[in-house]
């Protein structure tokens, strides 16, 4: 039976353009889940897949569970779920801010199955690193609460006083209420004043993350 799934999961794979890393990783679950299903198959006795598994597969990879496990229906959905890209976001290795807020892309990409109210945003720039490449797309929680205790030394996406929005390391300022953004490649800005921050919760790199994108023009086509 898993071996049916993985020959229908592989078709969807190459319909959508998706390496099996990532769309494991954009359906909420770790990096190998795809591949570690096909070291399950060649052993004996765990040959199985959950149903949790083949859910979160399916919306990310625009078919149904009954088909991906069964082959029952349709192939492709109807309409794959899909969530705004607000924007494209972060700065250059000289932290020079590059975009922000209000920088509308009119484009969405594929929810995330687990955090169907999850938002996402594009990175520019390289301050980031080789973690969150120029072109990687990031899902995220919306929100508009100050940065929490045990958010510091993570990576956010994080909104200045300024209105720029932007993917660094969180760290404390020299005063209470201000934060050191540091970048991984860069210099860092130090002591902002934030309005928001927020986790982010899965992300995609290039050049997958390019296909996932869908602009309004393809939409409404």
């Amino acid at each position: 039976m898993l071996r049916q799934v993985l020959e229908r999961v592989e078709m969807r794979l190459k319909a959508t353009g998706l390496s099996a890393a990532a769309a494991s990783k954009a359906a909420g679950l770790s990096e190998d889940a795809i591949r570690n299903m096909k070291r399950a198959e060649t052993k004996v006795g765990r040959a199985g897949v959950s149903t949790r598994t083949i859910a979160a597969l399916a919306q990310v990879l625009g078919t149904t569970s009954g088909w991906l496990m069964d082959g029952v229906g349709a192939e492709e959905t109807a309409g794959e779920p899909m969530t705004p890209l607000l924007g494209l976001v972060g700065a250059n290795a000289a932290s020079t801010v590059m975009y922000s807020t209000g920088d509308p892309t009119n484009s969405s990409v594929p929810a995330l199955s687990w955090a169907p109210e999850a938002v996402a945003v594009q990175v520019v720039g390289d301050s980031c690193g080789e973690i969150y490449p120029d072109g990687s797309i990031l899902w995220f929680e919306q929100q508009d609460t100050p940065p929490s205790p045990d958010m510091i030394g993570e990576i956010v996406v994080a909104e200045t006083e300024e209105g720029h929005v932007l993917v660094k390391r969180l760290e404390r300022g020299e005063k209470k209420g201000l934060y050191d953004l540091k970048s991984v490649v860069g210099e860092t800005l130090r002591d902002q004043r934030l309005k928001w921050a927020a986790r982010i919760l899965a992300s995609v790199k290039p050049p997958t993350s390019r296909r996932l994108v869908r602009h309004a023009s393809e939409r409404s086509s």
